[in-house]
């Protein structure tokens, strides 16, 4: 894994150190972070503005199909997908629905029912990946 530092500071920002890191490592990157927000690229990280950030939310928020808010309004700022398409499609749909869990709602379900229902499905996409290891590891 790739490490950068990044030692600049050109905005100053709330945001859990940990968390964000982790979402680094998970995406990829490997990131020492010196202050601010980060965007991950494939191959890149680069601080963001704030000025950016607020623009970039703004129009996430208003789009169901391709930026629903059930997937943006995490306190990273970062969306669910630029985390879980490095993912195959069990472990990414895992990190889906744990991510979403208690954000989404649903016509006739309370908040806490429709939470309980996606850490369910993690739990069904969690139990298709182990299966399916353990019949790899089983072959040989």
């Amino acid at each position: 894994m790739e490490t950068q530092e990044i030692d600049e500071k050109p905005i100053s920002m709330n945001y859990d150190k940990a968390a964000l890191n982790n979402c680094m490592i998970a995406a990829g990157q490997g990131v020492q972070i010196g202050g601010g927000a980060v965007t991950v690229t494939q191959k890149n990280v680069k601080l963001a503005t704030e000025d950016e950030i607020k623009i970039n939310a703004k129009l996430k928020t208003n789009d169901p199909v391709n930026h629903p808010s059930h997937y943006t309004s995490h306190p990273s700022g970062i969306e669910c997908i630029e985390i879980s398409k490095y993912y195959d499609f069990c472990i990414g749909n895992v990190f889906k629905y744990i991510w979403r869990s208690g954000l989404k709602s649903e016509n006739g379900m309370s908040k806490d029912d429709k939470a309980l229902e996606d850490l369910k499905k993690a739990r069904w996409y969690l139990d298709q990946e182990i299966a399916m290891r353990e019949k790899e590891l089983n072959k040989h």
